[in-house]
């Protein structure tokens, strides 16, 4: 539940461990301005309700190079993970979400 009183949902949560914060994936099979939008709000607005070191992590369909390019970029600035859905099996985002 955010500031605004809207309740959230995110697809995957992966519990804190000694390693890594708490983290919480979502998702965007068709990134699009309005949904980076929608998803950069939800995070923001429930910033009171989460641990501080948590992280937001994007799972973006990047099927459409420039689409994706640009909400990378955007989600990004929020200091979020983004992975790619064609470099999903990278060791890099491997470790992204493993404990």
């Amino acid at each position: 539940v955010g500031r605004t009183g809207y309740i959230y949902q995110y697809d995957y949560v992966f519990r804190r461990s000694s390693r890594k914060p708490t983290r919480f994936c979502l998702v965007l099979n068709s990134p699009s301005q309005n949904s980076v939008g929608s998803t950069l709000f939800s995070w923001d607005d429930t910033k009171g309700n989460r641990h501080e070191e948590s992280q937001l992590i994007v799972i973006m369909n990047d099927k459409n190079k420039a689409a994706a390019l640009d909400a990378r970029k955007a989600i990004q600035e929020y200091e979020a993970k983004v992975i790619l859905w064609s470099e999903r099996e990278k060791a890099e985002n491997i470790d992204i979400l493993s404990a």
